[in-house]
């Protein structure tokens, strides 16, 4: 795959640049919540884990959203009339949308850690806050690349079936098997802390995970970049 240094470097602060805003105003929303849980006395362990995972979905769906809109209002476009091979702008998004999700996976991680010192009663040291932040890191960064490729590959309209597809999953599927696996969240969280396997086994499999899924969301985003730069134009760019 052809990466060029010269050009990912800029590409990745202008996705990041387009992308801190919202950033920007995400975590903004998540402190006046912040507030009002603790004005009114519900900011708890447990709401603090839900509100972080809820949350970090928001945090993940920015660049995908960054994505669809840069194909509708031409920026995809001007961005590859440049002199730029499709895999490094693909590889510089990827990129944007990896920094994008630290925010989140520090807050989740700190989240659970509390939870894991409130609820399940143990003391969370450094090393285990990192697992837990790796393992949210790697997990936030594997559902960010693939809703990119998506995004990338398929019209809006070509996906409205998945958010109906992953609700009925979580409530009908997903749901019972969690509630059979952990009967009790406090003492599984509670073992996976106290266990030193658990995390570190858990981030190597997200880590395989994650390369098995940064390769196909690389080479679909850059064939999508690559198909999408072949529909009419500003040929005065492709000029250039």
């Amino acid at each position: 795959m052809k990466i060029s240094r010269a050009h990912y470097d800029p590409l990745v602060r202008l996705e990041l640049r387009c992308l801190l805003p919202v950033m920007r105003r995400t975590l903004g929303v998540g402190a006046l919540v912040t507030v009002a849980l603790l004005a009114t006395g519900h900011f708890t362990a447990e709401t603090a884990t839900m509100f972080a995972s809820a949350l970090s979905l928001s945090f993940v769906l920015i660049a995908p959203v960054a994505m669809m809109r840069d194909k509708y209002d031409g920026t995809l476009e001007v961005v590859r009339a440049l002199p730029v091979h499709p895999h490094t702008i693909a590889t510089g998004k990827m990129t944007a949308a990896a920094i994008t999700v630290v925010p989140a996976a520090i807050l989740v991680a700190a989240a659970f850690a509390w939870a894991a010192t409130e609820v399940g009663d143990t003391v969370v040291g450094p090393l285990v806050f990192l697992s837990l932040f790796g393992i949210a890191a790697l997990g936030l960064t594997l559902l960010a690349w693939l809703l990119l490729a998506a995004l990338a590959r398929y019209e809006a309209d070509q996906l409205s079936y998945v958010p109906i597809l992953s609700f009925l999953a979580l409530i009908f599927i997903l749901g019972p098997i969690l509630e059979r696996l952990l009967p009790d969240p406090a003492a599984a969280l509670r073992w996976f802390v106290g266990q030193v396997w658990a995390p570190a086994g858990t981030i190597v499999a997200l880590a395989l995970f994650l390369l098995a899924a940064g390769y196909w969301s690389l080479r679909t985003l850059s064939r999508a970049i690559e198909v999408y730069s072949k529909r009419p134009g500003p040929e005065f760019l492709r000029a250039l």
